[in-house]
């Protein structure tokens, strides 16, 4: 007899590697309660306006939702953190925001948990963000093999943007998005860019870019900004009546 039973309100995964982070072993605990509330409520799928890792948050209505002892101070003090850790992405509404879990899909999907063959071992370790486990290997080992060591120049160039790349070294986010970066441009690009956006900071319309994760985000908005100002700047033609 079949005795499984379907749970209501569905579920969402939470990755082991949380025990190894900041949030975890830094920040006061409640901190971590506020993270799981967003990551539970926001969309598991596409729903309407909301796509899948989206939702809307009113934590002035929410806030004891989440916890008596929650304050808004520290709802204010977890949004920063997150935003400035790379978690989410937010967008301000009337009462409101809309935040956006930035891995959504890499820690809610259930096949990056699964360790591949043991042939394609190396390769899988080097292109996901999936925690492996592996019996001859320390887990620390596995953690750096996760992006190229090449990867630490990108940092480098970013630190005369803004100095906070250098924390970054041991950001995975970071990192892969410097491999990225490296692969689909290559180093030289990434520093023709850079020096475009260092001259264009403060100008209407260049899009702010200060680590490697934003310049890959915004790589075409760049391209954007560049073209409407070459337009601005032809000069103007005009007719001669004689």
């Amino acid at each position: 007899m079949d005795n499984t039973q379907i749970i209501s309100g569905g579920a969402f995964q939470i990755a082991r590697k949380i025990f190894q982070g900041e949030l975890w072993n830094d920040k006061p605990a409640s901190w971590t309660k506020v993270w799981l509330y967003i990551l539970g409520k926001v969309a598991h799928k596409d729903q309407g306006k909301l796509k899948r890792g989206v939702g809307y948050f009113n934590f002035s209505d929410e806030r004891t939702r989440i916890g008596k002892d929650i304050t808004p101070d520290m709802i204010k003090k977890c949004i920063r953190y997150f935003k400035k850790s790379q978690m989410i992405g937010t967008t301000k509404s009337t009462r409101g925001m809309y935040i956006e879990v930035l891995n959504y899909n890499t820690y809610q999907v259930l096949e990056n948990y699964k360790a591949p063959q043991k042939a394609q071992s190396k390769h899988y370790r080097s292109t996901t963000e999936a925690p492996l486990y592996n019996k001859n290997e320390k887990n620390e080992n596995n953690e750096k093999k996760k992006y190229s060591a090449e990867g630490a120049g990108v940092l480098k160039l970013f630190e005369e943007i803004d100095p906070k790349n250098k924390t970054y070294y041991g950001n995975t986010t970071q990192r892969l998005s410097a491999d990225f970066l490296l692969k689909e441009y290559g180093l030289e690009k990434i520093r023709e860019v850079l020096d475009i956006i260092r001259g264009a900071r403060g100008s209407k319309g260049f899009p702010s870019i200060t680590s490697p994760y934003e310049m890959k985000e915004k790589w075409t908005k760049v391209g954007e900004a560049l073209m409407r100002q070459r337009e601005e700047l032809k000069p103007k033609q005009y007719s001669i009546i004689l």
